[in-house]
């Protein structure tokens, strides 16, 4: 595999990711798709817990409309943010807990978490690897029928949840 282009390892990865039922992201961007196909679907809840929750993802038409889709089906959304959300963000997020208080439960942390996930139903998770506040280049992957992993970013999500302040500021 070392001799290999970068391009032709990163399409064979991404394959062999996609039978096994995961699906790789290099961007920003990539990684909105496969987690908003998710929203369509979910029945039981939405964990998010991010550093910053950065417009760029949260702003977007497909991943707005999902979390308001949610919240208007009655399905949890509980979002836990980092210390530094942008202004546009907390004003949406602001707005749509206003609008749907039995349904969207929003907590903020004092210090920024090392790791950023998404758990859907208990199944499905989404997790990025390690990045810099606001970063265009994010990786990581989402990774369906994983209930293992989904229960143990859940306890993380738990922990993060009962030390986590409100957010209103």
């Amino acid at each position: 595999m070392r001799d290999l282009p970068r391009s032709i390892g990163r399409r064979f990865m991404k394959t062999l990711y996609r039978l096994l039922g995961i699906r790789m992201f290099y961007s920003l961007q990539e990684s909105i798709r496969p987690i908003c196909s998710l929203f369509r679907t979910t029945k039981r809840g939405l964990l998010i817990l991010g550093g910053e929750l950065n417009h760029r993802l949260y702003l977007t038409d497909s991943f707005k409309s999902g979390l308001e889709g949610l919240a208007t089906r009655g399905i949890p959304v509980e979002i836990i943010s980092g210390p530094q959300d942008d202004e546009q963000t907390r004003v949406f997020l602001l707005a749509l807990r206003q609008k749907y208080p039995q349904s969207v439960h929003i907590r903020k942390l004092k210090t920024r978490p090392a790791r950023h996930f998404c758990v859907v139903d208990g199944m499905h998770v989404k997790v990025e690897d390690p990045h810099e506040p606001y970063a265009e280049e994010k990786t990581g992957y989402v990774s369906y029928n994983t209930p293992r992993l989904a229960r143990k970013l859940t306890k993380e999500f738990e922990k993060a949840w009962a030390v986590a302040g409100p957010y209103d500021t």
